[in-house]
């Protein structure tokens, strides 16, 4: 299973008990396309850190598109755009109805003791792709800052 799958497992394990596990499909999918979102800033901060001229080749091409206003409208268009293909990209492969009830299917057919684990699993993996990004982001702000 792997580790977007595991989030989605993490959630109908977290809310089954509480009786709200039809709400795990739409919490697994929001937390999926968030992480995903989050490991391609964490990627990108990276590469910008690694390769210099990537960040003067990137301003060159915001330039190109809006001219001279390359600021905030323009990176709110870029970071909304990036989010929208994140979320498309979770909804049209993990959150099939098909695709999710076999995962559902399968985690349901583990021990407890396996299923605890996957959903701690799908929990570490979120949450590292929040300190992932941050400290990325800081890392990129101390030496380029």
């Amino acid at each position: 299973m792997n580790l977007f799958k595991a989030i989605y497992c993490n959630q109908y394990f977290e809310l089954k008990p509480k009786g709200k596990e039809n709400s795990a499909k739409k919490n697994g999918t929001v937390l999926s396309a968030i992480a995903l979102l989050l490991y391609f800033f964490s990627v990108f901060f990276i590469l910008l850190l690694l390769f210099p001229d990537l960040g003067r080749e990137i301003e060159g091409v915001f330039k190109d598109v809006f001219g001279r206003r390359t600021g905030r409208l323009a990176a709110k268009i870029s970071v909304g755009v990036i989010m929208v293909l994140c979320f498309i990209i979770v909804k049209f492969t993990l959150d099939k109805d098909s695709v999710y009830n076999k995962t559902i299917t399968e985690f349901e057919s583990m021990s407890g003791e396996q299923q605890a684990k996957i959903s701690k699993q799908g929990l570490i993996f979120f949450i590292s792709s929040i300190v992932l990004v941050v400290g990325s982001l800081m890392v990129f702000l101390m030496i380029r800052g």
